[in-house]
Protein backbone atom coordinates (compact mmCIF):
# COMPACT_ATOMS: atom_id res chain seq x y z
CA UNK A 1 0.00 0.00 0.00
CA UNK A 2 1.47 3.27 -0.81
CA UNK A 3 0.01 5.76 2.18
CA UNK A 4 2.19 2.59 4.50
CA UNK A 5 5.00 3.10 1.99
CA UNK A 6 5.20 7.25 3.01
CA UNK A 7 4.87 6.52 6.24
CA UNK A 8 7.36 4.03 6.55
CA UNK A 9 9.78 6.25 4.70
CA UNK A 10 9.43 8.92 7.01
CA UNK A 11 9.78 7.62 9.80
CA UNK A 12 13.35 6.26 8.49
CA UNK A 13 14.09 9.77 7.64
CA UNK A 14 13.22 10.72 11.35
CA UNK A 15 15.24 7.67 12.40
CA UNK A 16 12.51 6.40 14.74
CA UNK A 17 12.64 3.29 16.36
CA UNK A 18 8.88 2.31 15.40
CA UNK A 19 9.80 1.70 11.22
CA UNK A 20 11.41 -1.43 11.35
CA UNK A 21 8.06 -2.84 13.11
CA UNK A 22 5.77 -2.84 10.66
CA UNK A 23 7.94 -3.01 7.30
CA UNK A 24 5.35 -1.63 5.40
CA UNK A 25 2.60 -3.11 6.17
CA UNK A 26 -0.96 -2.15 7.15
CA UNK A 27 -1.45 -4.83 9.71
CA UNK A 28 1.33 -4.12 11.26
CA UNK A 29 0.91 -0.43 10.88
CA UNK A 30 -2.46 -0.75 12.60
CA UNK A 31 -0.91 -2.78 15.26
CA UNK A 32 1.63 -0.27 16.30
CA UNK A 33 -1.16 2.61 16.07
CA UNK A 34 -3.74 1.04 18.30
CA UNK A 35 -1.29 -0.68 20.64
CA UNK A 36 0.60 2.99 21.88
CA UNK A 37 -2.70 4.58 21.96
CA UNK A 38 -4.19 1.84 24.52
CA UNK A 39 -0.76 2.66 26.54
CA UNK A 40 -0.95 6.34 26.60
CA UNK A 41 -4.51 5.64 27.48
CA UNK A 42 -3.43 3.40 30.51
CA UNK A 43 -0.97 5.78 31.51
CA UNK A 44 -3.14 8.56 31.58
CA UNK A 45 -6.26 6.87 33.49
CA UNK A 46 -3.63 5.65 36.47
CA UNK A 47 -2.08 9.17 36.59
CA UNK A 48 -5.29 10.71 36.96
CA UNK A 49 -6.61 8.15 39.63
CA UNK A 50 -3.41 9.06 41.57
CA UNK A 51 -3.33 12.01 41.59
CA UNK A 52 -7.09 12.37 42.76
CA UNK A 53 -6.13 10.96 46.18
CA UNK A 54 -3.78 13.92 46.67
CA UNK A 55 -7.32 15.60 47.34
CA UNK A 56 -7.30 14.25 50.56
CA UNK A 57 -5.24 15.23 53.70
CA UNK A 58 -2.22 13.12 53.62
CA UNK A 59 -1.99 10.45 56.70
CA UNK A 60 0.74 10.21 59.85
CA UNK A 61 2.14 7.26 58.04
CA UNK A 62 2.40 8.92 54.47
CA UNK A 63 4.41 11.74 55.93
CA UNK A 64 6.41 9.58 57.99
CA UNK A 65 7.46 8.20 54.90
CA UNK A 66 7.83 10.68 52.64
CA UNK A 67 10.22 12.31 55.63
CA UNK A 68 12.31 8.91 55.41
CA UNK A 69 12.89 9.35 51.84
CA UNK A 70 13.71 12.67 51.06
CA UNK A 71 14.95 13.92 54.37
CA UNK A 72 16.85 11.67 55.62
CA UNK A 73 18.57 9.23 53.02
CA UNK A 74 20.27 5.63 53.29
CA UNK A 75 22.53 3.27 51.61
CA UNK A 76 19.75 0.60 52.28
CA UNK A 77 17.06 -0.12 49.91
CA UNK A 78 14.03 1.22 50.96
CA UNK A 79 10.18 1.53 49.46
CA UNK A 80 9.75 4.53 47.71
CA UNK A 81 6.98 6.78 49.19
CA UNK A 82 3.68 7.63 47.63
CA UNK A 83 5.20 10.97 46.03
CA UNK A 84 8.30 9.24 44.22
CA UNK A 85 5.73 7.08 43.09
CA UNK A 86 3.28 9.57 41.14
CA UNK A 87 6.62 11.61 40.06
CA UNK A 88 7.46 8.24 38.19
CA UNK A 89 3.93 7.86 36.89
CA UNK A 90 4.40 11.62 35.36
CA UNK A 91 7.44 10.59 34.27
CA UNK A 92 5.84 7.47 31.96
CA UNK A 93 3.04 9.10 30.63
CA UNK A 94 5.24 11.78 29.58
CA UNK A 95 7.47 9.69 27.85
CA UNK A 96 3.93 8.37 25.84
CA UNK A 97 2.99 11.83 25.00
CA UNK A 98 6.72 13.05 23.89
CA UNK A 99 10.25 11.47 22.28
CA UNK A 100 13.06 12.42 25.30
CA UNK A 101 17.06 12.20 24.54
CA UNK A 102 18.65 12.31 27.93
CA UNK A 103 21.44 14.71 27.55
CA UNK A 104 24.98 14.87 28.29
CA UNK A 105 25.20 17.99 31.04
CA UNK A 106 27.40 17.53 34.09
CA UNK A 107 26.61 19.99 37.33
CA UNK A 108 29.16 20.15 40.06
CA UNK A 109 27.19 18.90 43.48
CA UNK A 110 28.35 21.96 45.92
CA UNK A 111 25.03 22.40 47.86
CA UNK A 112 21.51 20.67 48.10
CA UNK A 113 20.15 23.35 45.33
CA UNK A 114 23.24 22.01 42.86
CA UNK A 115 22.61 18.43 43.86
CA UNK A 116 18.76 18.89 42.61
CA UNK A 117 19.51 20.70 40.14
CA UNK A 118 21.26 17.54 39.11
CA UNK A 119 18.66 14.96 40.02
CA UNK A 120 16.66 16.95 36.90
CA UNK A 121 15.92 15.31 33.83
CA UNK A 122 17.69 17.50 30.63
CA UNK A 123 17.72 16.73 27.43
CA UNK A 124 15.86 17.28 24.46
CA UNK A 125 11.95 16.84 23.62
CA UNK A 126 10.34 16.19 20.38
CA UNK A 127 7.09 14.25 19.08
CA UNK A 128 6.41 10.77 20.12
CA UNK A 129 6.30 7.87 17.45
CA UNK A 130 2.71 7.76 17.19
CA UNK A 131 2.88 11.35 16.67
CA UNK A 132 5.05 10.89 14.14
CA UNK A 133 3.00 8.47 12.61
CA UNK A 134 0.01 10.01 13.42
CA UNK A 135 1.45 13.53 11.29
CA UNK A 136 2.98 11.26 8.50
CA UNK A 137 -0.80 9.95 7.68
CA UNK A 138 -2.41 13.43 7.76
CA UNK A 139 0.29 14.72 5.72
CA UNK A 140 0.08 12.21 3.26
CA UNK A 141 -3.36 11.35 2.91
CA UNK A 142 -4.51 14.98 3.33
CA UNK A 143 -7.15 14.07 6.16
CA UNK A 144 -6.96 15.63 9.99
CA UNK A 145 -7.25 12.12 11.27
CA UNK A 146 -5.02 9.37 9.50
CA UNK A 147 -7.57 6.18 11.09
CA UNK A 148 -10.66 7.73 8.96
CA UNK A 149 -9.01 6.73 5.74
CA UNK A 150 -7.29 3.63 6.82
CA UNK A 151 -10.67 2.25 8.32
CA UNK A 152 -13.55 3.91 8.14
CA UNK A 153 -13.00 5.32 3.65
CA UNK A 154 -14.81 2.04 2.68
CA UNK A 155 -17.85 2.29 5.24
CA UNK A 156 -18.29 6.10 4.85
CA UNK A 157 -18.30 5.89 1.10
CA UNK A 158 -20.86 3.04 0.92
CA UNK A 159 -23.28 4.64 3.57
CA UNK A 160 -23.23 7.78 1.23
CA UNK A 161 -24.19 5.69 -1.95
CA UNK A 162 -26.77 4.01 0.32
CA UNK A 163 -28.74 7.46 1.05
CA UNK A 164 -28.16 8.19 -2.95
CA UNK A 165 -29.37 5.86 -3.81
CA UNK A 166 -32.62 6.23 -1.40
CA UNK A 167 -33.14 9.65 -2.65
CA UNK A 168 -33.05 8.78 -6.22
CA UNK A 169 -35.23 5.99 -5.72
CA UNK A 170 -37.64 9.04 -4.12
CA UNK A 171 -37.27 10.25 -7.45
CA UNK A 172 -38.17 7.72 -9.32
CA UNK A 173 -40.86 6.87 -7.55
CA UNK A 174 -42.53 10.10 -7.49
CA UNK A 175 -41.86 10.72 -11.64
CA UNK A 176 -43.60 6.97 -12.07
CA UNK A 177 -46.19 7.95 -10.17
CA UNK A 178 -46.74 11.29 -12.11
CA UNK A 179 -46.63 9.45 -15.50
CA UNK A 180 -49.63 6.94 -13.89
CA UNK A 181 -51.35 10.31 -13.46
CA UNK A 182 -51.18 10.99 -16.43
CA UNK A 183 -52.10 8.16 -18.39
CA UNK A 184 -55.22 8.21 -16.14
CA UNK A 185 -55.98 11.85 -16.73
CA UNK A 186 -55.54 10.33 -20.90
CA UNK A 187 -57.87 7.73 -20.35
CA UNK A 188 -60.72 10.08 -18.72
CA UNK A 189 -60.26 12.77 -20.92
CA UNK A 190 -60.56 10.26 -24.22
CA UNK A 191 -63.95 8.91 -22.49
CA UNK A 192 -65.78 12.25 -23.84
CA UNK A 193 -66.30 13.63 -19.95
CA UNK A 194 -63.39 15.56 -19.68
CA UNK A 195 -65.68 17.58 -16.32
CA UNK A 196 -65.10 14.52 -14.61
CA UNK A 197 -63.42 11.19 -13.62
CA UNK A 198 -65.20 8.27 -14.77
CA UNK A 199 -62.42 5.92 -13.30
CA UNK A 200 -63.98 4.05 -10.06
CA UNK A 201 -62.25 4.24 -6.77
CA UNK A 202 -60.39 0.84 -5.91
CA UNK A 203 -61.82 0.78 -2.28
CA UNK A 204 -65.56 1.50 -2.69
CA UNK A 205 -66.14 1.44 -6.62
CA UNK A 206 -67.60 4.65 -6.96
CA UNK A 207 -66.64 7.25 -9.78
CA UNK A 208 -64.56 9.66 -8.97
CA UNK A 209 -66.63 12.44 -10.19
CA UNK A 210 -65.57 16.05 -9.98
CA UNK A 211 -63.05 15.50 -7.10
CA UNK A 212 -60.60 13.01 -5.60
CA UNK A 213 -57.07 12.59 -4.69
CA UNK A 214 -54.23 11.30 -6.10
CA UNK A 215 -50.91 9.27 -3.91
CA UNK A 216 -47.80 9.65 -4.40
CA UNK A 217 -47.88 6.31 -6.57
CA UNK A 218 -50.33 7.69 -9.21
CA UNK A 219 -53.27 6.00 -7.68
CA UNK A 220 -56.34 7.96 -7.22
CA UNK A 221 -59.07 7.37 -4.72
CA UNK A 222 -62.19 9.15 -3.89
CA UNK A 223 -62.56 12.03 -1.15
CA UNK A 224 -64.13 9.87 1.51
CA UNK A 225 -61.97 6.91 1.07
CA UNK A 226 -59.09 9.16 1.18
CA UNK A 227 -60.40 10.69 4.78
CA UNK A 228 -60.93 7.37 6.00
CA UNK A 229 -57.48 5.83 5.42
CA UNK A 230 -55.72 9.50 6.89
CA UNK A 231 -57.77 9.04 10.08
CA UNK A 232 -56.24 5.12 10.75
CA UNK A 233 -53.84 4.71 13.32
CA UNK A 234 -50.70 4.61 11.70
CA UNK A 235 -51.28 8.18 9.84
CA UNK A 236 -52.58 9.87 13.13
CA UNK A 237 -49.12 9.04 14.74
CA UNK A 238 -47.06 10.48 11.82
CA UNK A 239 -46.64 7.68 9.70
CA UNK A 240 -47.24 7.71 6.06
CA UNK A 241 -50.21 6.66 3.97
CA UNK A 242 -50.30 2.99 2.37
CA UNK A 243 -52.05 3.07 -0.76
CA UNK A 244 -54.25 -0.16 -1.18
CA UNK A 245 -53.18 -0.70 -4.71
CA UNK A 246 -49.63 -1.24 -4.63
CA UNK A 247 -49.15 -1.38 -0.92
CA UNK A 248 -46.75 1.75 -1.60
CA UNK A 249 -46.06 4.55 1.48
CA UNK A 250 -47.29 8.57 0.13
CA UNK A 251 -46.37 11.38 2.66
CA UNK A 252 -48.90 13.59 3.92
CA UNK A 253 -47.42 16.30 2.08
CA UNK A 254 -47.21 13.91 -1.21
CA UNK A 255 -51.35 14.04 -1.24
CA UNK A 256 -52.73 15.87 -4.06
CA UNK A 257 -56.13 16.49 -4.42
CA UNK A 258 -58.34 17.21 -7.68
CA UNK A 259 -61.22 19.68 -7.80
CA UNK A 260 -62.27 20.09 -11.31
CA UNK A 261 -65.67 22.07 -10.77
CA UNK A 262 -63.44 24.37 -9.15
CA UNK A 263 -60.89 24.57 -11.92
CA UNK A 264 -63.82 25.33 -13.77
CA UNK A 265 -65.05 28.22 -11.98
CA UNK A 266 -61.53 29.71 -11.58
CA UNK A 267 -60.80 29.68 -15.18
CA UNK A 268 -61.95 33.10 -16.86
CA UNK A 269 -64.55 33.92 -18.69
CA UNK A 270 -63.34 35.92 -21.01
CA UNK A 271 -59.63 35.02 -21.86
CA UNK A 272 -57.12 37.35 -22.99
CA UNK A 273 -54.84 37.01 -26.03
CA UNK A 274 -51.17 37.79 -25.80
CA UNK A 275 -48.66 37.53 -22.77
CA UNK A 276 -49.05 40.73 -20.63
CA UNK A 277 -48.51 41.65 -17.57
CA UNK A 278 -51.41 40.89 -14.71
CA UNK A 279 -52.82 44.22 -14.76
CA UNK A 280 -53.18 44.98 -18.39
CA UNK A 281 -55.39 41.54 -18.88
CA UNK A 282 -57.57 42.59 -16.18
CA UNK A 283 -58.41 45.95 -17.87
CA UNK A 284 -58.20 44.21 -21.32
CA UNK A 285 -60.78 40.97 -19.47
CA UNK A 286 -63.06 44.16 -18.06
CA UNK A 287 -63.56 45.71 -21.63
CA UNK A 288 -64.39 42.42 -22.78
CA UNK A 289 -67.20 41.51 -20.10
CA UNK A 290 -68.44 45.63 -21.00
CA UNK A 291 -68.59 44.67 -24.75
CA UNK A 292 -70.16 41.30 -24.30
CA UNK A 293 -73.15 42.64 -22.15
CA UNK A 294 -73.41 45.93 -24.47
CA UNK A 295 -71.87 45.93 -27.57
CA UNK A 296 -72.73 49.57 -27.94
CA UNK A 297 -71.17 50.49 -24.45
CA UNK A 298 -68.30 52.71 -25.02
CA UNK A 299 -65.50 53.15 -21.73
CA UNK A 300 -63.11 55.95 -20.99
CA UNK A 301 -59.41 54.54 -19.46
CA UNK A 302 -56.93 57.04 -17.70
CA UNK A 303 -54.06 56.89 -16.94
CA UNK A 304 -51.09 59.51 -14.83
CA UNK A 305 -48.72 57.95 -17.95
CA UNK A 306 -48.69 57.76 -21.46
CA UNK A 307 -46.27 54.85 -21.53
CA UNK A 308 -48.54 52.88 -19.54
CA UNK A 309 -51.09 54.02 -22.29
CA UNK A 310 -49.06 52.83 -24.61
CA UNK A 311 -48.22 49.33 -23.71
CA UNK A 312 -52.32 48.60 -22.86
CA UNK A 313 -52.31 50.17 -26.43
CA UNK A 314 -51.17 46.65 -27.74
CA UNK A 315 -52.92 44.71 -25.69
CA UNK A 316 -56.40 46.22 -26.98
CA UNK A 317 -54.63 45.58 -30.63
CA UNK A 318 -54.14 42.32 -29.76
CA UNK A 319 -57.92 41.19 -28.29
CA UNK A 320 -59.50 43.17 -31.41
CA UNK A 321 -60.78 46.27 -29.34
CA UNK A 322 -61.05 49.19 -31.21
CA UNK A 323 -59.84 52.45 -29.53
CA UNK A 324 -58.38 56.28 -29.77
CA UNK A 325 -55.28 57.30 -28.00
CA UNK A 326 -55.65 60.38 -27.25
CA UNK A 327 -52.06 61.98 -26.48
CA UNK A 328 -51.98 65.84 -26.99
CA UNK A 329 -54.10 68.74 -27.57
CA UNK A 330 -53.11 68.29 -31.42
CA UNK A 331 -56.51 67.16 -33.75
CA UNK A 332 -58.16 66.02 -30.39
CA UNK A 333 -61.30 67.42 -31.77
CA UNK A 334 -61.48 65.26 -34.60
CA UNK A 335 -60.47 62.13 -32.68
CA UNK A 336 -63.46 63.24 -29.77
CA UNK A 337 -65.62 63.45 -32.53
CA UNK A 338 -64.55 59.89 -33.77
CA UNK A 339 -64.74 58.27 -30.29
CA UNK A 340 -68.52 60.03 -30.42
CA UNK A 341 -70.19 58.77 -33.37
CA UNK A 342 -68.59 56.06 -34.46
CA UNK A 343 -70.59 52.72 -33.11
CA UNK A 344 -66.92 50.37 -34.12
CA UNK A 345 -65.02 52.72 -31.68
CA UNK A 346 -65.31 51.20 -27.91
CA UNK A 347 -62.51 52.33 -25.74
CA UNK A 348 -60.86 55.94 -25.28
CA UNK A 349 -57.52 56.25 -23.55
CA UNK A 350 -56.16 59.96 -22.03
CA UNK A 351 -53.92 61.17 -20.12
CA UNK A 352 -54.93 62.38 -16.57
CA UNK A 353 -53.50 65.73 -17.12
CA UNK A 354 -55.16 66.39 -20.77
CA UNK A 355 -58.77 64.22 -20.48
CA UNK A 356 -60.00 64.66 -17.00
CA UNK A 357 -61.19 68.52 -17.08
CA UNK A 358 -63.45 70.27 -19.30
CA UNK A 359 -64.84 67.52 -21.58
CA UNK A 360 -68.28 66.68 -22.32
CA UNK A 361 -68.16 62.25 -22.96
CA UNK A 362 -71.79 61.18 -22.38
CA UNK A 363 -71.59 58.78 -24.79
CA UNK A 364 -69.43 56.29 -22.99
CA UNK A 365 -70.63 54.58 -19.51
CA UNK A 366 -67.53 53.37 -17.80
CA UNK A 367 -64.73 55.30 -16.46
CA UNK A 368 -61.52 52.83 -15.97
CA UNK A 369 -58.68 54.24 -13.96
CA UNK A 370 -55.44 52.39 -14.11
CA UNK A 371 -53.78 52.83 -11.13
CA UNK A 372 -54.64 54.96 -8.25
CA UNK A 373 -54.90 58.62 -8.10
CA UNK A 374 -53.53 60.70 -5.13
CA UNK A 375 -55.32 63.30 -5.87
CA UNK A 376 -59.51 63.16 -5.17
CA UNK A 377 -60.25 66.00 -6.93
CA UNK A 378 -58.75 64.54 -10.54
CA UNK A 379 -60.19 61.76 -9.73
CA UNK A 380 -64.12 63.09 -9.23
CA UNK A 381 -63.13 65.20 -12.52
CA UNK A 382 -62.31 62.14 -14.38
CA UNK A 383 -65.34 60.24 -13.33
CA UNK A 384 -67.11 63.54 -13.94
CA UNK A 385 -66.80 63.29 -17.85
CA UNK A 386 -69.36 60.63 -17.81
CA UNK A 387 -71.75 61.58 -14.94
CA UNK A 388 -72.95 64.73 -15.67
CA UNK A 389 -75.98 66.24 -17.60
CA UNK A 390 -76.91 64.26 -20.86
CA UNK A 391 -76.07 61.04 -19.60
CA UNK A 392 -78.77 58.85 -20.14
CA UNK A 393 -77.08 55.02 -18.72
Amino acid sequence: MWLVSKVNTDLETQKSAVAPSFSGHVTGLQYIIETQLMQLHSAREALLHTVGDLSAEPSTEEVTAAVECHLRPSRKKRDKCKYCTIHEMFNRYESRLFCFTEGAAHVEEQNKEDALLASLRRGNWGDSNLEKIIKSLCKNAAFSDGTIYLHLQVPEQQSRLLVERELHRNDLRKKLGQLFYLQNLEKAGGSGNASSNPEPCPICQNPLGERWSVMQCGHNFCIGCIQMMLRTPACTRGGGLLCAVCRSISAHEDIFFVDVKASKQDAPEFPVKGSHSTKTEGIVRTLLKIKAEDPSAKALVFSTWLVVLDVLRKALEDNDISYILLKSANNSKNNLALFKHDPEVSVLMLPLSLGAKGLNLTEATHVLLIEPILNTADELQAIGRVHRIGQTK
